[in-house]
């Protein structure tokens, strides 16, 4: 199957590319580059695809995995550095024993 396949396919069905994209197990970006042929569709992916899509047709379900939503990145915080004068900080002071 060839990226121009699908999207013929994908288009017949009606399906809209972030709903193929769900479908399909991939995201509507992997989706594009197929559809586009920017990369090749994986071999092993191909029956899954034709499986998922005729599914879809005949109305039927078709068990998918689902997508995994992660939350935004926070930047990192630098950790503090020890000042270099420790007298100021109370530190370094003698205590005898």
């Amino acid at each position: 199957m060839t990226g121009k396949q699908l999207r013929a396919r994908r288009e017949r069905l009606g399906l809209p590319q972030t709903a193929c994209a769900d479908l399909l197990g991939v995201t509507r970006q992997t989706l594009w580059r197929w559809e586009r042929e920017i990369v090749q569709i994986p071999p092993l992916k191909v029956a899954g695809i034709d499986a998922v899509l005729a599914a879809h047709k005949a109305g039927g379900t078709h068990k998918t995995r689902r997508r995994v939503v992660r939350a935004p990145i926070r930047p990192r915080t630098r950790p503090v550095k020890e000042s270099s004068n420790a007298a100021t900080h109370g530190r370094g002071q003698h205590h005898p024993a």
